[in-house]
């Protein structure tokens, strides 16, 4: 029984998806917002750079504290604990091979993998998406992805010298099997279904 006043479940979780929301709309906006771009290159900012964009000191305009917070929450949900720098992965590339231990969604052997590296990604108690990999990263981190897609299509008019209408219909079963789930799903699945009306040209 909740307390008098108390928020019912329903508005509760309404309240904290739009709290994640707006963790994510702050990372989209702050600096961090090209993370997966350095991924997958393999490359990323000088830590001076990084610093004077307000990461790791204090932001200048103190007024964005908060929205750098909001920001750091979904950086940490998405990718991990630690920022990637260029200095950094100089370092880890005078130390390779690697071993990464406690990996956590990869991102980090993903990177140094891009840079040439030559890295194994380890982790025992994976969370989340972990055992898929990071936003953006490549297949490599499923051993299995099986789909399953069927296609209608229907022409519903066609008028000499004026074209023809069409309807299109789709859909998509996927299942994606990690290397390693740890305490993630065993599989991941997903079900789609596209429509589209168009118009073919004569």
């Amino acid at each position: 029984m909740s307390a008098p006043g108390a928020p019912d479940a329903q508005t509760l979780a309404a309240a904290q998806a739009r709290y994640v929301q707006m963790q994510d709309e702050a990372l989209r906006r702050g600096p961090l917002a090209r993370v997966a771009e350095w991924i997958q290159a393999g490359k990323a900012p000088p830590a001076e750079q990084l610093r004077s964009q307000g990461l790791m000191t204090p932001p200048h305009d103190e007024t964005r504290i908060p929205e750098f917070r909001m920001a750091r929450k979904a950086f940490v949900r998405t990718y991990g604990f630690s920022i990637p720098c260029a200095e950094a992965i100089g370092v880890l590339a005078r130390l390779a091979p690697l071993v990464e231990i406690g990996a956590g969604t990869g991102y980090w052997s993903a990177l140094l993998r891009n840079a040439g590296l030559d890295v194994v990604t380890t982790d025992a108690f994976p969370v989340g998406d972990i055992g898929y990999g990071f936003p953006g990263s490549s297949n490599a981190v499923n051993r299995r992805i099986g789909e399953a897609t069927a296609t209608v299509s229907y022409q519903i008019v066609r008028t000499e010298n004026r074209g023809s209408a069409q309807m299109n219909v789709q859909t998509s079963w996927l299942r994606r099997e990690p290397w390693s789930a740890g305490g993630g799903p065993d599989s991941a699945r997903a079900f789609l279904f596209f429509a589209q009306l168009r118009y073919n040209l004569p």
